[in-house]
């Protein structure tokens, strides 16, 4: 696989180190600063709104084809999607269409500054394209419907979209193949003397790292390696956002558990080394991924962003994914004791039931990751510290198993959205610690959703939490030995935070094309 371009540079560049590169940076460059023609897919986001539109042009397609068909070896997975600006409101027709048109491909414009509305309609937002680093480009995407029930079969795009190998190779994963992450998953995390762990700020996404040590020495796993997906954070969030990025690309993972496939917990890829998508045939020690099937999601409910994502480690064999086709439910699941385990038994991973709730069945087949570490107390006796990493699945929707136990660190699920406690059997009244000191985290930014909100606040004050955020702190450090119990540290602490002042702050740039 060839390096990704950074952007920044590239109009330094003449000759990029490969075509792949060169073509991938010129076809989405060329998208903004001038009118062409490209394809937008309309996809629902969180609680029903749209948010979010996948970019495509035929240049791109292309790319993935050729890549997806074995045509060519150059190539690397990217990230192209619009996210729509909520703080400018939509008219009624335009709302209405894009409400109709969720799942499918619209002809689209993507304009800059020299926008004017005439007879179309118009989106404010950003352009939001991986490379290395991640470029973010406010701009206006605007589209018209006089060809709106255009033949499918009469546009070049649409006959290529047809042909696209891309989800023949999501449909043809199979787990047969998969036998030596489990194991790798399960040498990992057995027998574990201790952990340090750091929960990002990453704006409104989620990103943890946990290291493990034993016999093999510290290892480290991302539960979730998101990214925010709303347009830029308030100053202070940015700043430390762009200073968690160096530190998150330092991190060399042997194993990445993505909870689910949305852009929030996946995009912060673009930080990482080439090296986390690169097969056991051409390196020695190989980074290894676990998520739910992406297969058993509709299509129309997915970025392409995602999809790419997926079919590129399908391709090259480096990833578990866990549940059945899309025609079939989880709720099964709630049966079993869990889909992968440490040998043991300390480290669990657990799917969600799949019931689509208002949270959606793309957050409910999400995996979710509990760990025990055996410790001293202060007084020298032995106890266990439970930690639980819960992604985005309503506490309604996981495995009942969960609940028989109390935990002394929770990462609350989805934000601390309202969704995520009130649905009906909600076992999350069991989810407290036994010591009376449990300490929750919520990870949230700047967003369009209110996150967090009362209701999740509220259930977990009621059950003995005590409540952190990520937003305003750089990280939260959590951190267990075998001789010392669970301990949680804000960075920056107080003393630092007041080094960081307006004029730093204000010293920031935002980086456009």
């Amino acid at each position: 696989m060839n390096k990704y371009i950074k952007l920044k540079e590239s109009k330094k560049i003449n000759k990029p180190d490969t075509d792949f590169s060169k073509n991938l940076f010129y076809s989405v460059y060329s998208l903004t600063g001038e009118e062409k023609i490209v394809y937008g897919k309309v996809l629902e986001g969180e609680e029903g709104e749209i948010d979010q539109i996948s970019i495509m042009s035929e240049e791109m397609l292309d790319m993935d084809n050729k890549y997806f068909d074995n045509k060519t070896t150059d190539y690397h997975p990217y990230f192209c999607e619009f996210s729509i600006d909520s703080s400018k409101k939509l008219d009624k027709i335009t709302k209405k269409i894009l409400n109709s048109s969720i799942g499918k491909w619209l002809k689209i414009r993507i304009i800059g500054e020299q926008f004017s509305d005439g007879d179309a309609y118009s989106l404010q937002g950003e352009l939001i394209f991986s490379a290395s680093p991640i470029i973010r480009v406010g701009c206006y995407l605007t589209f018209d419907f006089s060809n709106y029930e255009e033949s499918f079969s009469e546009i070049s795009f649409y006959k290529m979209m047809k042909k696209n190998n891309l989800w023949n190779v999501v449909d043809g994963y199979s787990e047969n193949e998969t036998k030596v992450i489990k194991e790798r998953f399960k040498s990992i995390t057995n027998e574990i003397v201790g952990l340090q762990g750091f929960v990002y700020n990453v704006g409104q996404g989620n990103c943890i790292s946990i290291d493990f040590q034993n016999d093999e020495g510290i290892k480290s796993i991302f539960c979730d390696i998101g990214e925010s997906m709303a347009p830029k954070d308030v100053a202070e969030e940015q700043f430390y956002i762009e200073k968690n990025s160096k530190k998150i690309s330092k991190v060399d993972p042997s194993i990445i558990l993505l909870s689910h496939w949305d852009l929030d917990h996946i995009l912060g890829v673009h930080l990482l080394s080439e090296k986390v998508f690169i097969d056991i045939d051409k390196q020695k020690e190989t980074t290894y991924w676990i998520a739910p099937n992406l297969k058993m999601l509709s299509k129309e409910k997915i970025s392409v962003s995602s999809a790419r994502l997926c079919a590129y480690l399908v391709k090259n064999k480096v990833i578990l994914m866990f549940g059945n086709g899309v025609s079939e439910s989880l709720d099964e699941t709630k049966k079993l004791v869990s889909v992968l385990e440490s040998k043991d038994k300390k480290i669990k991973i657990y799917q969600g039931t799949g019931r689509d709730t208002a949270n959606g069945i793309r957050n409910n087949i999400g995996l979710i990751l509990s760990i025990e570490v055996d410790t001293n107390n202060n007084k020298s006796q032995k106890m266990t510290q439970r930690l639980l990493f819960t992604g985005d699945c309503e506490y309604a929707q996981m495995h009942s198993e969960i609940f028989r136990e109390k935990y002394d660190f929770l990462v609350t699920a989805h934000h601390g959205s309202k969704y995520a406690v009130l649905n009906e059997s909600s076992d999350m009244n069991c989810c407290v610690d036994a010591q009376g000191h449990a300490r929750a985290i919520i990870s949230t930014g700047v967003n369009r959703y209110h996150h967090p909100e009362a209701e999740h606040i509220n259930a977990l004050i009621a059950n003995g939490f005590e409540i952190n955020f990520t937003i305003g702190y750089q990280w939260i450090e959590f951190d267990i030995s075998d001789k010392r119990a669970l301990e949680i540290k804000h960075y920056p602490n107080k003393k630092q935070r007041e080094k960081i002042n307006s004029e730093q702050l204000n010293k920031l740039e935002i980086k456009n094309f």
